[in-house]
Parts: structure tokens; sequence; C-alpha cells
């Protein structure tokens, strides 16, 4: 194969080979052996293996907005121009890249891929914006991947305002399912497991299932994908609409049904009336008992063995194959050998090694017959039209009244069975976030501390309108009837000195407080000591981002914040928190927070507050990636090693936004969650490592607002997006097919 290479062409109809300019030259000289051997790599690939190439390179921080195709030669082919087209990109300076213009990009070398640029744009930060249409053809179709590249400048130093994007479920621990999970809205949601999933509850809505260990479907689920480094089993009712790519064994009983499988260990439908579309795999084929049955194609580098009493489609091994069941069109295709039994009857019958006849009266071969070895038989099995090139261990039948044997010895003859070749599976997955909530401290516009030798509560303020930036006590006055301020509430307000009792003795003016209680004379801030938990239990609190240094446990209450812990976070029954860019200008940034679904009547301890780093002076919002998150925890502290990180949510929470655990999370009751799921298991070491999940999840994806992004949260370590831009320098922002 020649060199692969890419050059730029006019849109006029003069197709151009030439490079798009003169200094594209050099880089593209140091490419081309490179990308020369990424696609005589792709060319000696199977379809599936394409395909999984082309998904791999575009699993960035936008994986789930990816949509899997059918296993086409031309999707494969498509997908690996895309891959082609980012390595190229990435070689390229920010002024090369400026200068490509519209019209057709030639791939060199690479057969059956075509590219067009649609735009080339400047889309701010110095991040270039190139829309492609990738084109893959095979003989008789062709499939359209239009690609939406961003390249920035590589940096080996994250920005302040890197950031890196989620998938919309990432448990990287074990899972443990025993209640549901519900996707509304995320057409491409994914729930990734890097771990052991077993699943006795519901899942609907999720697009793809991954596990990079052992699954186990117990349950009613339904899911478009699944795929795991593991085996996968599957028991009673589990749907899966698409495809499974397993890397290990399949087992099926009860009445699953999945439409393909992939897969490079043995798969094995048992009982039931389990069901499989079409089967591709490198190890053995079992389908015994019940009507379990693979209505399709079923290719195997081994054997195949079939004693269910639904009849086979197509059979192809490289083994042998044993079959017991009824015929419907039946074919059979072994380079081994080939054994009728019971019921065994079949349309067609071609093995390269020897077949053996033992089925009931006038069960057998009903069409052709073709034996590369020899054939073994008796006077009750029909034999339409065999031709055999080895020996038959009898004469065929002359009687009328005997099931008809039409054989003829043939020692020249040639049958023919293609060699089954399957690609190996593989899937791959992303490696966990990092999860440092020490690294967004210095982001934060309250945080809550507990000074060091007196117990005492602080709370440093930044960028809040209202408040002077600094470090205050947080305590209590006493009843002052002729100051107005202190004639009504008096419970956790900011002081510049309290007493060992808690009392203010330093008010700093003018007098604020950060929550809204229950009542006038209510806090909302505790602390314990013994277990370094701050407790949270109020109405609410003023707007923003808040950091707590130690455990934090939410009561009942509506807030409009992120809220940060250094170690664990649990909340309680009918907890609401809207993340700020969720809640976005009016409940951030004004005193208008009592529309639905806030509820929120604010009254003069919150009146003014708000975050001047989201709220702009021209009265719009400038949502931060922090922004988009609720909930998150765990982090690596002064002593070097990793602490806090679980989360636990109660019963009847709602929160909009990302959900981020540094180690673990776990649900009961209902609760819904507005955004990302992350399960980072920054402590393995610990004995427990398995997620569980009970009651009812619902991840809602439905009418997010604009100034939200699921999934988006600042960059705390490992391969960061630097303005939605990867620190290599080229990010695949979205795909789709058109």
């Amino acid at each position: 194969m020649s060199n692969a290479y890419l050059c730029s062409a006019p849109s006029h109809r003069t197709h151009v080979r030439t490079p798009i300019a003169a200094g594209l030259q050099a880089v593209r000289s140091r490419q081309r052996g490179a990308i020369s051997i990424l696609m005589t790599t792709m060319a000696g690939l199977g379809v599936l293996g394409l395909t999984a190439s082309g998904l791999l390179a575009m699993r960035g921080t936008q994986e789930q907005q990816l949509v899997v195709h059918t296993n086409t030669q031309a999707a494969a082919r498509a997908w690996a121009g895309a891959d082609l087209i980012q390595q190229y990109l990435s070689g390229l300076t920010p002024t090369q890249v400026a200068a490509i213009p519209s019209g057709a990009l030639t791939l060199g070398g690479a057969q059956g891929i075509e590219a067009q640029v649609i735009s080339n744009a400047d889309a701010g930060g110095g991040v270039r914006r190139l829309q492609v249409n990738v084109i893959g053809r095979s003989v008789q179709t062709a499939v359209v991947v239009q690609a939406v590249y961003d390249i920035a400048p590589a940096s080996s130093t994250p920005s302040a305002s890197a950031v890196v994007s989620l998938g919309t479920v990432n448990i990287n621990s074990n899972l443990n399912l025993t209640g549901s999970v519900d996707v509304l809205g995320g057409t491409n949601a994914e729930l990734m497991v890097n771990g052991t999933s077993t699943l006795s509850g519901s899942v609907t809505g999720i697009h793809r299932l991954c596990s990079a260990d052992d699954m186990e479907i117990h349950s009613a689920i339904s899911v478009n994908r699944v795929c795991t480094l593991g085996n996968l089993s599957v028991t009673g009712g589990a749907t899966v609409t698409q495809d499974a790519e397993v890397k290990g064994n399949v087992t099926l009983s009860g009445n699953a049904s999945i439409t393909t499988v992939l897969a490079n260990g043995n798969v094995t439908l048992s009982g039931g009336s389990a069901q499989v579309g079409t089967v591709s795999t490198k190890g053995d084929i079992a389908v015994s008992g019940g009507s379990a049955s693979i209505t399709g194609q079923a290719k195997t580098e081994g054997n195949i063995s079939w004693t269910s009493s639904a009849a086979a489609s197509t059979l192809n091994a490289n083994g042998n194959i044993a079959y017991s069941a009824p015929n419907n069109n039946t074919s059979l295709n072994a380079r081994g050998n080939i054994a009728l039994s019971g019921n065994g009857n079949v349309q067609t019958l071609n093995a390269l090694g020897n077949a053996t006849l033992s089925s009931n009266w006038n069960k057998g071969v009903v069409g052709n017959l073709r034996v590369g070895g020899n054939l073994t038989y008796t006077d009750k099995q029909r034999i339409q039209n065999g031709q055999v090139r080895g020996t038959l261990s009898r004469q065929p039948n002359t009687n009328s009244w005997d099931p008809t044997q039409n054989i003829t010895p043939n020692t020249s003859l040639v049958v023919d069975v293609p060699t089954v070749s399957v690609p190996v599976v593989s899937p791959s997955f992303k490696p966990p976030v990092t999860v440092d909530v020490f690294q967004l401290k210095d982001a934060a516009n309250y945080v809550f501390e507990i000074e060091s030798g007196t117990g005492k509560r602080k709370v440093t303020v930044r960028n809040v309108a209202g408040i002077t930036n600094g470090t205050y006590y947080l305590g209590d006055y006493g009843h002052v009837w002729n100051v107005p301020e202190l004639a009504r509430g008096n419970k956790d307000y900011l002081c510049e000195a309290v007493n060992n009792s808690g009392i203010c003795t330093a008010p700093a003016l003018p007098y604020r407080t950060l929550c809204q209680g229950h009542s006038e004379y209510n806090g909302c801030f505790s602390y314990n000591t013994r277990t370094n938990t701050w407790s949270l239990n109020g109405e609410t609190m003023a707007p923003g981002v808040a950091w707590f240094d130690g455990h934090l446990d939410t009561g009942n209450g509506t807030y409009i914040n992120t809220f940060l812990a250094t170690g664990n976070i649990s909340t309680s029954g009918n907890l609401k928190i809207f993340s700020p860019n969720y809640a976005g200008y009016t409940p951030v940034c004004t005193n208008s927070r009592n529309t639905s679904p806030y509820s929120l009547s604010v009254d003069h301890r919150l009146s003014g507050l708000k975050p001047t780093d989201l709220c702009q002076d021209d009265g719009t919002y400038a949502p931060n990636a922090i922004g988009n998150t609720a909930l998150m925890a765990g982090g690596v502290g002064p002593s070097g090693t990793y602490a806090g990180g679980n989360i636990s949510l109660g019963a009847g929470n709602k929160i909009h936004g990302n959900v981020v655990a540094g180690n673990l999370l776990d649900t009961t009751g209902n609760t819904t969650v507005v955004g990302a799921v992350q399960v980072a298991y920054s402590r393995p070491s610990d004995s427990d490592n398995t997620t569980r999940w009970g009651g009812s999840t619902t991840i809602d994806l439905r009418n997010i607002p604009s100034t939200f992004t699921p999934g988006l949260i600042p960059c705390m370590g490992g391969t960061c997006d630097s303005s939605g831009t990867t620190t290599g320098g080229v990010r695949l922002r979205w795909s789709r097919y058109i």
C-alpha cells in the first residue's frame, strides 16, 4: 500500500493532491510514515476491529455524543477516516490549521475513505473548530460521519480553567444494583462500570452498559448495548436491543434476548426461551434446553452443539457441529465434522470432515449434502441430494417405503466451507477522573473550616457582593431590641471575633449571615468535633460554591449551591439542590428565587448576596465548570493520602447538577439527579469496593438550561481539556451519522 497522507483542495472542481501550503510539506513528511503504518494496520483489521478502533479514538470528553451504527465496512472506514484526520490535525501548528480551506481533503492511500471540510472557524480562546464530513464507502453502501474537531496549541500545564468531561454515569468500583436506574432524555447515555456489575434491579434509558469485569444481569433491564472485559451472564427477561461485546464467555437463560453477540469465549444459551439474533465468537457455541435459539447466523472458530427444540438458521464453524433440532431452512457449514441426531433435520449440510447421521425416521438433509470425508448413516435418514468424497457406511436406500437417499460418491469433490475469522473483542474504558476538592478551595465563594486549637467555626468569603473578602467567624448575637438587624435573627452571623461559647464579641459590619434558618432564631451550620462533620440544616443559604473541610451532612432544604467536602457527604430526605449553573441568573444573582421549582422566599438575611464571579454587572450569567456540580467529595489532604469521597444520597433527594464521588456513591429511596454521576473509587485499598444502588435513581437529562453543561467539571489532575480542548491539541467535540 502506498503511503497515506492528507492534503487539502479548493472547493472548485479541480482535485488537488498537493499540500494546502508550503509550510505543511515538512509536517506531512514527518507524519507520512506514521500515518502509513496506521492505515496499513487498519486495512488488515476486520470490520468490527476497525469500528472499535474508530470508536476508541472518539472516546474523548464527549464520548456520550457518539452514535454506534451498524458494523458495516463502510461505517468502519468512515470512523477510521475520522481517526486519521484527528491524527493529522494533532501535528499541525495553529497557523497551519487556520490555513485549511473548505473543500475536499484527500486521504491518499486510504481506500474507500473521502473527506470534505465544511467549515473552519475561530471558536475563541485560540481554538479553531473544523467541521468535516467523512465518507466511508464499500461496494454497495456509503456511510457519512460528520465530525467537529476543536484544535488548540498543546500545553503541558493545564490552565486554571482547565476542564474534563464525564460520561452519563461512570462507576470505577464494583456495582451492586438492587433498585432501578432510569435515564430520561439521554439518547446516548452510558453506564460504565470499571469493575464487576451485579444487576438485580431495572435499568431503562441507557444506550450502553459496560463493565470492565464480570457482568451478571438477573432482572428485566432494557439497554441498547452491553460490553464487558469479563464474562456476561444474563438471566430473567433482560433485553439488549443492539449488541453485546464480551471478552470472555456469554451465558443466557430464561427469556433474555440480545440482538447480536460478539465474543472471544464460549456462548451458551440454556433453557427457557433465551434468544440471540446473531453470534460471532472465537469460542464454542451451545444451545440447549427449552426453546432457546439463535435466530440468525452463528459463526464460531470453535464448535457448535445445538440440542434446543428451536430450529437454527445458519451455523458456521471451524470445528465440529452437533445438531438435533428441526429444520427451518437450516444450513450447517463446518470445517470439521457434522453429526445429526434426534430430530436433527436440515436444509443443507456442508462438512470438510466426516458426517454422521443418526436422526429419527425421515429426518436428515432435505436439500444438499456435501461431505469431504466419510459419511455414516442408517436406513432411517433422509438424504435428498448428497455427494461424498470419502466412504459410505452403507448403500443408500432403494425401497420406495424407505426414506429417500440419493447419494453420489465423488472422489474429486471440493466442499466450499469458508474459514470463520472473528475479530478480537476488547472494549475500552476511560480512566477515572481525578477528584480532589482541595484543589478547588481557592475557587469557592465560601470556605468553612475549624480553627485549630480553639474549635471555632470559620468561613472565608470570596467574590460575594455585600460582603468584604476575608475570613470571619460564625457566631451568635444577643438580642438587641433597638438594633433592627439584631432584633430579628441572631444565629450564624459573620463576626470578627467570638468567645469560646460562640458569642460574637466583635461584629462584622454590616451585619450579615450566610444562611436562612427555619425561623428567625434558627441557625444553619453546626460542627461535630468528634466526627469531624459539618451539618447544614435550614431553608437555604447564600448562593454560590461552598467548600467544607471535613464531612458534610445536608438536611432538608432548598439550596442553590455547589457543595464540596474534603470528607464524605450524606443527604437527608426531601433535599433539593440546584447547582448555580443549572439555576442561572435570576435565582443566583437576584432576590427573585420564589418561582417554581425553587419556592424560596429570601428574607433580609440573604438579600443582595450573590457570587460576583458568576453574576456580571451587565445582567448576564457567566457559568464556570465548577458551577455545573451539585455535590463533590474527597481529596488528598495534608497527610498526602486520599481521604473521604463517599457520597450517600437519601430518599426524596432532587439534585440538579453533577454528583461526583471521589470514592463510592450509595443511594436509597427515590433520588433524581439532573446531570452526570461519577464514582472515582480513589481508595482501592479500602475493604469496601462496591457501589450500592437501592431504591429508584433517575438521571434526568431533559430540558437542560443553556447555562448548564452536564458532565463538565474542573480538571483536578490527569488528562484535562483546556478551553474545551485536550492538552494534546485536538479534541473531537462531537460526531454523528448524517
